[in-house]
């Protein structure tokens, strides 16, 4: 399902999750990433590899990734994220039509940049 490769002197796993393809550094230990993809592939199976459900409203998502964002990114990059956040959820506002993940389409983002 997925698989362990090195670059260099770090290891990394590539998975696939609900099409999408991931890659992850691990580090410099090749029994951690074994580890690390059999981890993967667990959650993969059990639907629980990342925050994306695309029946979870927009809120929620918002949240969940800003936690992510001052967890795995610099401050200033969370800033600059919660500011377009912010300014993304001015814009839906406007739209009635749109509440969860899955009603976000290309021409609704698409909209949003010409508006902006």
């Amino acid at each position: 399902m997925g698989a362990v490769f090195k670059r260099g002197r770090v290891w990394y796993i590539d998975v696939r999750s609900a099409g999408h393809r991931i890659r992850k550094r691990v580090g410099a230990s090749k029994e951690v990433a074994v580890l690390a993809l059999k981890d993967a592939e667990v959650k993969i199976a059990r639907k629980e590899f990342g925050f994306y459900n695309p029946t979870m409203g927009i809120e929620d998502f918002f949240r969940k990734y800003l936690e992510y964002s001052r967890a795995n990114h610099a401050p200033s990059s969370t800033k600059r994220y919660a500011s377009v956040i912010d300014n993304f959820r001015l814009y839906l506002k406007n739209r009635k039509d749109v509440e969860s993940l899955e009603q976000i389409s290309t021409e609704v983002i698409e909209e949003y940049v010409a508006s902006i």
